[in-house]
């Protein structure tokens, strides 16, 4: 995709911290393709900090409230009720009662759960050490909402799966429980414990939810590109079309600066002598070899026939850089030859090239282009003549 088609990187990029919570490539990638650089005028977070000057770290760029500002709402610290019983936690961990607690449900769910066994074990193996050892991280939540929507889990599955992981955790946390302490002593940790995995479970399918919207967004804005490509692609040589200059010709002229025009020389005795499918295996040859000579954001359209356009952009605005590019190319394309009907075809190209002035309209712009291109006809064809080169020898006459 041209450079034309895309949209300005987000401005407040730089100092967002979402992406550093998001650890997978494809995550993130699915991130800046459709709100850090592209459409991010429609991120909540953008939209957050122009309104309030701050975003809370956790909020998605999808979603209008956080789950820290959730939290917040409904009086709930986390971090404290994890702190105020984690070397509870920290012990149940080590207990017998937590290793019942995985054999009996990695056996019941290795009997109905074929084919997810191995996904649910690295899960609950996981599950535990995150959650109440190591602060219940918001990386974790994106981390295993990942994992399930590229794994394709159902969602009743991991719902069943979760409940009767938890279920048999906080029966056997309340059997250590109450070999730890006293009975007046357990209610407290108990009920923490049962709202801590009451949380988790919310936390985790809320990243599911939003994860898959954004897989949708990804999905829905890379179809619509591709389908604006093919609406700008010229079916025969797979270059731009004149539809495409139409559309970008504002943006064209503000990001290069110097532009060609390419015309076949004797292109109609090509077409009378071979046959116009070889006219057109010569136009398709053409566009390879400017393809392979030219760089990616450089811009070529096929503007009718065996006419072409070449946008260029070339370092401090230096004619004599411009010309050597088009050089190279009419070199390339002078010894370039290609088979048909058992001969040997060959070809060469007249081309005018002018800077890119933004003060005149594109019609005067391509006047001088196409002036330069009549003269470098007139001189004997395959060669490149610049406007400014014609324009310096008419004020040497007139002086």
């Amino acid at each position: 995709m041209n450079k034309v088609f895309e949209s300005h990187e987000c401005p407040n990029m730089e100092h967002c911290n979402f992406t550093f919570l998001v650890k997978h490539e494809e995550l993130k990638r699915m991130l800046y393709f459709v709100f850090c650089k592209a459409n991010y005028e429609k991120c909540t977070r953008y939209q957050r900090k122009l309104k309030e000057g701050k975003v809370p770290e956790d909020l998605w760029p999808l979603e209008m409230v956080s789950t820290s500002e959730v939290l917040k709402n409904l009086d709930i610290d986390i971090k404290k009720e994890i702190e105020q019983c984690h070397n509870l936690y920290k012990e149940f961990r080590e207990s017998c009662e937590f290793k019942k607690a995985l054999m009996d449900v990695f056996s019941s769910l290795k009997k109905k759960l074929t084919n997810y066994y191995v996904n649910f074990i690295f899960f609950f193996r996981k599950y535990y050490n995150e959650i109440f050892l190591n602060n219940n991280s918001l990386e974790f939540f994106i981390e295993i909402a990942y994992e399930y929507v590229k794994k394709g889990v159902d969602d009743s599955l991991f719902d069943s799966s979760f409940f009767l992981f938890v279920a048999k955790l906080e029966e056997e946390f309340l059997n250590f429980l109450k070999y730890v302490l006293k009975t007046e002593e357990y209610t407290k940790p108990l009920m923490s414990f049962q709202k801590i995995n009451t949380l988790a479970l919310m936390f985790i399918k809320k990243n599911i939810k939003l994860i898959e919207e954004l897989k949708l967004l990804y999905e829905s804005r890379k179809t619509l590109l591709e389908i604006k490509d093919e609406l700008y692609i010229d079916p025969l040589t797979k270059v731009y079309n004149r539809k495409f200059l139409n559309t970008f010709l504002n943006n064209i002229l503000d990001g290069y600066n110097f532009m060609l025009i390419l015309d076949i020389d004797y292109f109609k005795k090509i077409n009378d002598t071979y046959g116009h499918d070889v006219g057109d295996m010569a136009l398709k040859e053409l566009c390879k070899i400017l393809k392979k000579e030219l760089r990616q954001n450089d811009i070529i359209i096929r503007y009718g026939g065996e006419e072409f356009l070449i946008f260029l952009q070339i370092p401090e605005d230096d004619i004599n850089i411009a010309k050597k590019v088009a050089e190279r190319l009419r070199k390339a394309i002078e010894k370039h030859s290609f088979k048909a009907k058992n001969k040997e075809i060959k070809f060469t190209v007249s081309m005018g090239l002018t800077k890119i002035n933004t003060s005149l309209s594109f019609e005067d712009i391509f006047k001088q282009a196409d002036e330069a291109l009549y003269k470098a006809k007139k001189a004997g064809r395959n060669r490149v003549i610049a406007f400014e080169e014609i324009k310096k020898e008419e004020n040497t006459i007139k002086a």
